[in-house]
């Protein structure tokens, strides 16, 4: 089976896109929620401090300030689970669009079972736990690091007999650019016949 079509590198990069926007967004809602926490402790605990006072003194509208802050919190809380909502759709659609990336260039590069799966390995293997909801990729190093680190590190494997850069320390990336260079880079390279090393692959099983 073969397929002539051209890898749909863009249009994957529309969902990534997408998982990173939700992402970024979630990460900014987890900040805003931890911050109305705060404020709200620090509130409550002036409040106890006038209330603990043997000396009846004004409550300085700290009362009112507690309510608003309270109800700040809410907001932000409900901004936070409607977000996960829209994170989870995006990491569903990443993982449909990731398996079908895969298979586009399993055909059109006429992978051999261990090179296909190692692309595979690099795009996929952290996908069920994203969707799972088991691991905190809003706010740490997740899928799209991991992912940029992997294809980049097969690329290196398509460069024999030439000096490999050190793999570099995983960073939080905020935009898709790093990984969608890595990718492209790679399907044009297995489309003009790159191999990765033999010892490689067999470790696909």
């Amino acid at each position: 089976m073969s397929c002539e079509e051209e890898p749909p590198v863009h249009d994957y990069a529309l969902l990534v896109n997408e998982f990173i926007q939700e992402r970024n967004a979630a990460a900014g809602c987890a900040a805003a929620v931890a911050l109305r926490a705060e404020q709200l402790r620090a509130i409550q605990k002036r409040l106890l401090v006038r209330y603990r006072d043997k000396n009846a003194v004004p409550l300085g509208a700290l009362d009112l300030l507690l309510e608003a802050a309270y109800q700040q919190l809410q907001l932000a809380t409900s901004a936070a689970q409607a977000n996960e909502g829209a994170l989870a759709t995006a990491a569903r659609r990443l993982a449909t669009g990731s398996e079908t990336l895969v298979q586009f260039v399993r055909f059109r590069c006429r992978l051999e079972p261990g090179a296909w799966r190692l692309v595979r390995s690099c795009l996929c293997a952290d996908l069920p736990q994203l969707i799972g909801g088991g691991s905190n990729d809003a706010s740490t190093i997740g899928w799209l690091e991991t992912a940029t680190s992997a294809l980049e590190h097969l690329l290196s494997q398509t460069d024999a007999g030439q000096q490999q850069p050190p793999r570099q320390p995983l960073r939080r990336m905020e935009d898709s650019s790093q990984f969608v260079r890595a990718l492209t880079t790679l399907c044009s390279r297995l489309a003009a016949g790159a191999k990765f090393p033999p010892a490689l692959t067999a470790q696909t099983g």
